[in-house]
């Protein structure tokens, strides 16, 4: 029987849908709570509006499943948060707090998706969404990569933000927590706790001039990375831009030295840099 959200669940109704598809009610007794989940889907249109922005369940909403509401929520708090603070400084660029929306849309957008896609293998309690998630139960136990795969799409750790014409494949991606030599932390994450912009150099790399100007907002850093050898994909990462968020931002591949000009030119994406 079909149902709306405001129609008040009666204990006798859950017990008899639990038993209808469990063959139990697994003894349930005294619900303190009771409520009807829909798939009510809803995402605004524009996460910002002048002096108005939207994070959170406000940005987007869609059926509670895997906590992926909370994962997309904390990562719009800090996607928004450093660009918050840096507009307040009066040190962001004036197309940083635009850049929320162009970049976390198509993230929350990509969410709604998915658990559309789940709903759909979830709560079919024919015979048929009964094969279909026996089947696809089997997929992830015997590919071990598939299974990580899902695993960082349901935590949100697999979601990067496109850059065109990046420096690398890895831009725009999360920054991983490499165990570093020679750091001020043992890994990259240790670099992250004071929200600033770090430019970690690896190895031998140097630039081949200051930043006197930006000093104030970033921080360089010269380490050894301890564990790429399980990377393939750092061969030959020589400078890394880490934005606060954790964001991969640019990466240098040229182990002879770079100039500050395309490390300055990628800050001013974000930051308002002034010649001093």
């Amino acid at each position: 029987m079909f149902h709306t959200a405001h129609e008040e669940l009666t204990f006798d109704e859950l017990r008899s849908s639990t038993t209808r598809i469990a063959g139990t009610d697994f003894g349930t007794h005294d619900p303190g709570y009771l409520t009807r989940v829909g798939n009510a889907v809803l995402q605004a249109e524009s996460y910002r509006r002048g002096r108005v922005l939207l994070a959170g369940d406000a940005a987007h909403i869609h059926v509670p499943l895997g906590g992926q509401g909370m994962n997309l929520g904390l990562a719009d708090a800090s996607n928004l948060g450093w660009k918050l603070a840096a507009e307040i400084a009066g040190t962001g660029s004036p197309q940083l707090l635009d850049s929320y929306h162009v970049e976390r849309h198509p993230m929350g957008e990509c969410v709604v998706e998915d658990t559309r896609a789940q709903s759909a293998l979830v709560f079919d309690d024919t015979p048929d969404g009964g094969a279909l998630r026996a089947r696809f139960n089997e997929m992830p136990g015997s590919h071990p990569s598939l299974n990580l795969e899902l695993a960082e799409r349901l935590a949100g750790l697999s979601l990067s933000y496109p850059v065109s014409n990046a420096s690398h494949p890895l831009v725009g991606h999360r920054m991983p927590d490499l165990a570093l030599s020679g750091a001020p932390a043992s890994s990259t994450f240790g670099l992250l706790r004071e929200l600033r912009f770090v430019v970690l150099l690896l190895g031998d790399d140097q630039f081949t001039g200051p930043l006197p100007h930006i000093d104030a907002a970033v921080t360089a850093i010269k380490a050894s990375a301890m564990d790429t050898e399980k990377r393939p994909e750092w061969d030959g990462v020589h400078t890394i831009l880490i934005r606060p968020d954790g964001h991969i931002g640019w990466i240098g591949a040229d182990p002879t030295g770079h100039t500050s000009t395309t490390l300055t030119n990628t800050l001013a994406t974000w930051l308002d840099i002034r010649s001093p």
